[in-house]
């Protein structure tokens, strides 16, 4: 029961870790400001935009890759400031890329 007992605590804190860094990365894309990737219009039944976002990021982590975009007032905030525009996508690609890298990281991890 001890060992039982000790694999099951530490695998709650792995389980506690991956769902907060989750919830960190929705808030970074809250902040910002990228759109919902729903090409397939999956999403049209879910009101809230933090579990439209939530559940891209948790498909994102799972292996089916979406590529970031700017949601569609940040498009039009940015329209005339090009520089601006590369930076701000820039950070958001950047982002994107270092989720990827934790969640594979994360899972070489679980699979250790």
């Amino acid at each position: 029961m001890t060992m039982i007992f000790c694999i099951a605590s530490e695998c709650f804190a792995y389980v506690m870790f991956v769902l907060v860094s989750l919830f960190g990365f929705v808030k970074i894309y809250e902040l910002l400001h990228t759109g919902i990737n729903d090409p397939g219009d999956e999403y049209a039944q879910i009101r809230s935009e933090f579990i439209q976002r939530s559940i891209q990021v948790y498909k994102n982590a799972a292996g089916e890759i979406t590529a970031p975009n700017l949601n569609d007032k940040m498009m039009a905030r940015l329209e005339g400031g090009t520089f601006t525009y590369v930076l701000i996508f820039g950070f958001v690609v950047f982002m994107w890329i270092c989720q990827q890298l934790f969640f594979g990281v994360a899972g070489t991890f679980f699979i250790a």
